[in-house]
């Protein structure tokens, strides 16, 4: 079976990964902008300073710059993501990785605005995803629509994490997310202790997690930086475990309550 739609092109599924869903490509028309900036700035810079030189050196420079930022441009240009049904390719110029949802122990997620020589400024978005074998992969705004392709992996990876999660909590193991950790008695952060008898509800607002207690209180404000499988603490924050965590299992994406 194949997939083509009007904006990708043609795609067959993977006998291991599953059906296609979606390719995710570099940002070229970026990388060119990109490109145009860095070349012309220090050619007109150095067009100012040696304006009254008459040298070969100053073409040989042009060359040079025009060099690295080629150099530049096409180290980022073949860079691809490719989702599937079980799992996702990464490609990196001629090496390609695969990699299964189950495989993907950590995905991490960071914002910020970053500014252009104080002059443009945009929000910035990377995904850092960690595999079992220490593999380290950066999704970012290399990519084009980067907020869509890392919530696509971020809901993949949590589908798949949930039932691995599940075992560990029934198992009695401590299922850490980052600064904050769950076990089938309750919630850890910093060497405190909210046992699910206690806990009430969360919020999310002022770039932070926010749990609270039976009386309403505040119990702890976690930063969201310091959060790693936030969808998936999410969704047990939805569903707390209980002592018999046959009687409630974890729940997909789709089955999730709504707040």
């Amino acid at each position: 079976m194949t997939t083509e739609t009007a904006s990708t092109p043609l795609f067959e599924d993977d006998p291991i990964l599953g059906s296609f869903v979606a390719y995710f490509p570099s940002y070229r028309l970026r990388l060119i902008i990109q490109a145009a900036v860095l070349y012309a700035i220090p050619v007109l810079a150095l067009q100012v300073l040696f304006a009254e030189v008459d040298s070969l050196l100053i073409p040989m420079l042009y060359a040079a710059i025009a060099l690295l930022v080629g150099w530049y441009v096409l180290h980022q240009w073949n860079r691809e993501v490719t989702v599937y049904e079980r799992g996702f390719t990464y490609r990196q110029g001629s090496q390609i990785g695969y990699f299964r949802y189950p495989d993907i122990i950590r995905i991490h997620q960071k914002a910020q605005r970053v500014s252009y020589f104080g002059l443009f400024r945009r929000d910035s978005i990377t995904y850092t995803l960690n595999t079992e074998h220490a593999e380290v992969l950066k999704v970012n705004g290399i990519y084009k629509d980067v907020s869509k392709l890392g919530l696509l992996l971020e809901r993949k990876i949590t589908e798949a994490r949930q039932p691995l999660v599940d075992v560990d909590l029934r198992q009695g193991r401590t299922v850490a997310f980052g600064e904050a950790a769950l076990t089938k008695e309750g919630i850890h952060y910093q060497n405190t202790h909210l046992p699910w008898a206690d806990y009430d509800h969360y919020a999310i607002t002022g770039g932070a997690l926010r749990l609270y207690n039976q009386a309403d209180a505040e119990w702890a404000a976690i930063p969201l930086d310091a959060l790693d499988n936030l969808m998936l603490l999410i969704y047990l924050l939805k569903a707390p475990p209980t002592d018999d965590l046959s009687t409630n299992p974890l729940q997909t994406p789709a089955e999730s309550p709504a707040e």
